[in-house]
């Protein structure tokens, strides 16, 4: 009898193995794990990438700052003023001139300008205002004029800053340099020769400023070219008031003003030419004055600084005892002439003192050495090398029905003294030099929400 032979059931994990397929469900798991996979390698290429754009980004940042600082420190060192002795300058000795204004918000103030009411703290001083005429060593300052291209070795520079339009948290700013060529004759429309000047009547400044880039002054019914001793007197400078004492039009900065005077609107073919630098949080302009420093915690902070006023502690001089006064970057009128430094403590500094003058001095021009004030008060502190011609001029400055009493040769307040500051129609609104200035300048990176930062420093005082 033959039997059949019995095989085995073969088992499940061979059956496994000689199937030639996934199932349905495998196939989605696995797809499943692979999206998973790819979306991670993704995402972290995705943040490598944001990581280089970030780094790339701060350090085009980082060149285009140093770019800027070495064009104002390269303007500076050009100065063509004497800053550090006493003003006025006579504009017979050719001169130029140097002007600050400090905008009325520092880096102390808790609301920022040009904002109804805003609290931004990421953002610094941002109105400040540098103008001053320069020299350069080595290549000439170059503009345009009807047309053609003109160079000089001097130049009108105005540094200052103005709000990006739709810019949010925070608020950005374009930081400018508009430069003026300095040339008594440029020989091009509208300017022709010496005999006659120029060739096209005025109309406005900013139709001027369209046709050349020359440092210019009103003159009659036509604009005529600047010397260096002509900018020494303020009525001739850049973007001033009409009436003494001849004021920066510091509504021109306003980011609703849409005046040709300081840029180009969008329309016009040189829109952007002046721009140095944008995304910019900070253009804080101070002097270096004698200040009391205070103490917060472990920080030391000086005028200007966050928190200067609130601090209630003060640091005290080990060596002899008092309070320490320190030379440190401040703003213009850090105090006020009425109470002592940040009105807590210290008393005032010693007699004497450029914190005297640029501390306590507080708005525009002074008139009679102090005892009349022709500016208005809200028109924010300024430092002017000022002019002596306002005492020659032939007009009554001060409204006291004298002329030029300052240099009339004559003892007009009969003190048996002859033409004695104290007779002077005008005075500069610090009449002390200065010993240095510094200025920083802080940016903003979109990309990376990271700030950044330059410090420029210049001593006035001769080498």
């Amino acid at each position: 009898m033959h039997c059949k032979p019995v095989h085995p059931r073969p088992s499940r994990w061979l059956l496994m193995r000689c199937r030639a397929a996934m199932t349905l469900v495998e196939m989605l798991v696995a797809m499943a794990v692979t999206l998973i996979m790819m979306a991670a390698i993704a995402q972290l290429f995705g943040t490598l990438g944001q990581g280089v754009n970030g780094t790339r980004s701060l350090t085009e940042i980082d060149d285009r700052m140093r770019a800027v600082a070495f064009r104002l420190r390269y303007d500076l060192e050009g100065l063509t003023a004497p800053v550090f002795e006493n003003p006025p300058l006579r504009p017979e000795q050719n001169m130029g001139y140097f002007e600050y204004i400090e905008g009325p918000v520092s880096d102390g103030s808790s609301v920022v300008p040009y904002t109804s009411g805003d609290d931004d703290r990421l953002r610094g001083d941002i109105d400040d205002v540098l103008l001053f005429t320069t020299r350069s060593p080595s290549e000439h300052f170059s503009g345009r004029c009807g047309g053609r291209s003109i160079r000089s070795p001097v130049a009108e520079v105005i540094w200052y800053c103005r709000k990006t339009a739709n810019t949010f948290d925070p608020e950005l700013y374009t930081l400018y340099r508009r430069q003026r060529v300095v040339m008594a004759h440029p020989g091009v429309p509208p300017f022709i020769d010496p005999g006659n000047p120029n060739t096209v009547p005025f109309s406005s400044w900013a139709d001027l400023h369209t046709l050349t880039d020359v440092a210019c002054r009103l003159q009659g019914d036509f604009a005529v070219p600047n010397s260096l001793g002509d900018l020494t007197k303020r009525e001739n400078r850049f973007c001033r008031d009409v009436n003494f004492p001849f004021r920066f039009l510091m509504d021109k900065l306003d980011v609703d003003n849409s005046s040709s005077i300081l840029t180009f609107d969008e329309s016009h073919p040189r829109f952007g030419e002046d721009a140095v630098l944008t995304n910019v949080i900070g253009f804080d302009v101070r002097v270096f004055d004698l200040a009391p420093s205070r103490s917060a915690g472990a920080h030391l902070l000086f005028p200007g600084d966050v928190g200067y006023s609130a601090s209630v502690t003060t640091p005290v001089n080990a060596l002899g005892g008092g309070q320490w006064w320190i030379w440190a970057p401040v703003d213009l009128a850090w105090q006020t002439p009425s109470s002592n430094p940040a009105g807590i403590g210290g008393g005032f500094p010693p007699a004497g003192s450029l914190a005297n003058e640029l501390g306590l001095r507080t708005r525009g021009v002074r008139v009679k050495n102090g005892t009349m004030n022709l500016d208005d008060l809200s028109y924010p502190p300024t430092y002017c090398t000022w002019s002596s011609h306002y005492e020659s001029n032939e007009i009554d400055e001060d409204g006291d029905g004298l002329i030029d009493e300052g240099d009339n040769g004559r003892d007009d307040d009969m003190n048996g003294r002859i033409d004695e500051l104290g007779e002077a129609e005008t005075s500069a609104p610090y009449p002390v030099g200065l010993n240095g200035i510094e200025v920083r300048i802080r940016c903003y990176e979109p990309s990376s929400r990271q700030v950044r930062q330059v410090t420029i420093r210049h001593t006035f005082v001769p080498h």
